[in-house]
């Protein structure tokens, strides 16, 4: 006897939404873990999550095509989920480990080349080189001109350049969502039947694709210019506002640049909002795990509920006003988008301060497990200072 599967769907469904952000951001505090590779680790982690459209994509491949069931589809995509799932989990830190990394001091290691040959080696755990390490902390915050250093979540949350990505983030998920649901539609009241399915299907596939491929030339630039988050987050503004002029313009081929630069700089978005929102010398990493979860929860508000609106003010309208309709709702979006250029106009002014609290950098001598600063201390470890109360 059959039986409905109607509540099995929506219980499935369920269970991806609560699911999901427990993934990403699980597997987001790998970096601390393994700090060296937090570009690669949060460029992977935003691909994932645009990718991931493809898995509906294979589905329908491996159903029509292959003639394949979705029972054994689906069963056999439990296994493979719950394979990679543990090996993840293998290298995923313990809650004691986590406690215990963020009491230790950040070093990032050097070219030990550049280690001079008459440097001595000193006891790093001696309470003399221990003094040391503290006066030299505290005189970088004296010299910075940089308040003290935050010591509550609510302080790290409100501050102005938190504020400030995720009114981006929350703006550009809204331009976003409402892109991704009504792009279809949209391009039917442009273009002929044939060219505007055309355009979808590209879009479908250029999406996911064009968010996979990113996360390779994202992590090369977050390594490059990791510390400097005025210069990544003005690429991403620039290619959010490139998106937006090609959505807006009434030709076939711009049509076709904003379906293949959508993937693209959302992916490079997300890599480089998770990149800015884990960087220890930004925000103390014990409040990392609130950040992502606060300041998604507020991007999911203003990016996800807006966009029923938004579809329902468009079709409201009279017969042949939905096209223009469209295009006023997305020029409203695509100004509010401009305004995200306050970021990285706010971090480039602060950048001079950033500089100053940031970690001096250390060397590691190839025979020892001592660190020699760049400034001739030598010392154990690099101290990462706590994130400032304003930036």
């Amino acid at each position: 006897a059959s039986f409905d599967t109607t509540a099995l769907w929506y219980t499935a469904f369920f269970c991806i939404g609560i699911a999901g952000p427990g993934v990403f951001m699980g597997t987001l505090f790998l970096s601390e873990k393994y700090p060296q590779l937090r570009a690669v680790i949060t460029s992977i982690a935003a691909a994932a999550w645009d990718s991931s459209a493809l898995v509906f994509l294979l589905f329908q491949e491996i159903y029509f095509h292959m003639g394949i069931s979705l029972e054994i589809t689906c069963i056999l995509w439990l296994v493979l989920c719950v394979v990679t799932g543990f090996g993840t989990w293998l290298v995923l830190p313990s809650w004691q480990e986590v406690q215990r990394l963020r009491t230790e001091p950040v070093c990032e290691p050097l070219d030990t080349a550049a280690s001079s040959d008459n440097d001595h080696e000193v006891d790093a755990s001696s309470p003399e080189t221990l003094r040391v390490v503290e006066q030299v902390q505290d005189h970088r915050h004296e010299s910075s001109g940089v308040a003290a250093p935050a010591s509550t979540f609510l302080s790290q949350f409100c501050r102005r350049d938190t504020l400030l990505i995720l009114f981006f983030m929350s703006v550009y998920n809204l331009k976003s969502a409402f892109y991704i649901t009504t792009f279809a539609d949209q391009m039917r009241y442009i273009f002929p039947l044939r060219t505007a399915e055309s355009l979808a299907v590209t879009f479908d596939v250029a999406f996911p694709i064009g968010g996979l491929l990113t996360s390779i030339a994202s992590s090369f630039m977050l390594e490059r210019f990791g510390s400097r988050e005025d210069i990544y987050m003005s690429v991403v503004l620039i290619l959010a506002i490139a998106f937006g002029i090609f959505n807006l313009l009434p030709y076939l081929a711009a049509q076709y640049l904003g379906a293949l630069l959508f993937g693209p700089t959302r992916t490079l978005q997300w890599a480089c909002y998770f990149h800015f929102l884990s960087l220890p010398s930004r925000y103390s990493p014990e409040y990392v795990g609130r950040l992502l979860g606060y300041g998604n929860l507020v991007i999911a508000i203003v990016g996800d509920i807006p966009p029923y609106l938004l579809n329902s003010y468009v079709e409201s309208g009279a017969a042949g006003a939905a096209s223009s309709r469209y295009v006023s709702v997305h020029l409203a979006l695509q100004l509010m988008v401009v305004a995200g250029l306050l970021l990285p106009l706010h971090l480039s002014h602060h950048s001079g301060t950033m500089s100053t609290t940031r970690e001096q950098p250390c060397k590691i001598n190839s025979e020892s497990s001592n660190l020699v600063s760049s400034d001739g201390v030598h010392r154990d470890r690099k101290i990462s200072p706590a994130a400032p109360s304003q930036w």
